[in-house]
């Protein structure tokens, strides 16, 4: 888990030739469950994610200005 924006995604996912979509229920169970993640690891607890989220953040910031 990790911040992202748009110019990172390549394109749709596609399962024979259909377009898959998350349900809505599905999208706020990821959500809710990435939030919990972030406020967690923004409390203290580092060592729940690997990739370096502050660092991936300051880069998504610095480039949203530009």
């Amino acid at each position: 888990m990790f911040p992202v924006t748009k110019e990172y995604i390549e394109s749709q996912y596609i399962k024979n030739k259909v377009p898959i979509r998350l349900s809505n229920k599905l999208q706020e169970e990821i959500i809710e469950k990435a939030n919990k993640v972030l406020n967690l690891y923004n409390h203290g607890m580092k060592n729940i994610v690997f990739p370096n989220i502050d660092k991936i953040l300051e880069q998504l910031i610095k480039m949203r200005k530009e």
